[in-house]
């Protein structure tokens, strides 16, 4: 069994910081599921003091037998994305259904424990634009730089997100109860916590095999979204504007 060296493993994440306004794949990890009611979460810190929380861009699509799955688009680690490029093809010829479907989503991902689980574990917390940007980040931003920010892992304080019923995304109301309180009083419990957190660019990784992912998709075919694609539309950049975002921001949608 390896040995955890306690005090060292605290010291990466002691160092909390945060800049609002540097916010730029998922991995398999589980998300955290918003259930109707109230949830109560705590974002865990990432280590040596990185950002914990990341701006991530999503394809949300479904497979020829209707299951909905989900990847980072290949533009993130500054690759050609085919389903970028058949979304903006789609919007050209005036298909707008086509284009909502396929273009990629902004997301803000980290990491976060289930303050109700009687086993604690890191889960994945992936809020929409929209959500983040109305009603997290402008409680991020009240916490001044004397503030223990909410993930610290012996200052912070846990966050509630309230959901008036399954699956209404638009509902989704955050809170942060601002007041000191450590990670776990339990320091084994700490430790225990810490050593499971993922490394934060996990949520980054971007797919390997992009052409056999598009083949997924009902309805595209790789080889012919590369036939239907003009040359140009491989520059398309990504933007912070109202075509990047989701029109009902939530966390991830299945």
């Amino acid at each position: 069994m390896t040995t955890v060296d306690k005090e060292a493993l605290l010291a990466r994440y002691a160092a909390t910081k945060f800049d609002v306004k540097s916010l730029a794949s998922s991995t398999d990890s589980t998300y955290f599921k918003i259930e109707a009611g109230e949830n109560i979460a705590r974002i865990l810190p990432a280590a040596d003091g990185a950002q914990p929380i990341i701006k991530v861009e999503k394809h949300f699509v479904n497979d020829e037998h209707g299951r909905r799955f989900g990847f980072n688009c290949p533009r993130m680690s500054k690759q050609p994305c085919p389903l970028c490029d058949y979304a903006w093809a789609a919007r050209d010829r005036g298909d707008q259904d086509a284009f909502l479907s396929y273009k990629s989503k902004t997301q803000y991902a980290m990491y976060v424990i289930d303050r109700n689980s009687p086993n604690p574990r890191p889960l994945v917390l992936a809020l929409g634009h929209k959500t983040f940007s109305e009603k997290l980040q402008p409680l991020l931003e009240q916490f001044s730089s004397d503030d223990a920010l909410p993930w610290d892992i012996y200052g912070g304080c846990d966050m509630v997100l309230t959901r008036k019923a399954d699956g209404d995304f638009g509902t989704t109301a955050i809170t942060l109860m601002r007041g000191s309180s450590p990670l776990s009083a339990d320091q084994d419990q700490l430790v225990e916590i810490l050593s499971t957190v993922p490394d934060i660019n996990d949520l980054r990784e971007t797919p390997k095999d992009v052409g056999a992912l598009v083949d997924r998709v009902a309805g595209v075919r790789y080889d012919a979204v590369k036939q239907l694609c003009e040359p140009d539309i491989v520059d398309v950049q990504f933007s912070d504007s109202a075509a990047f975002a989701l029109t009902d921001g939530d966390e991830v949608p299945f």
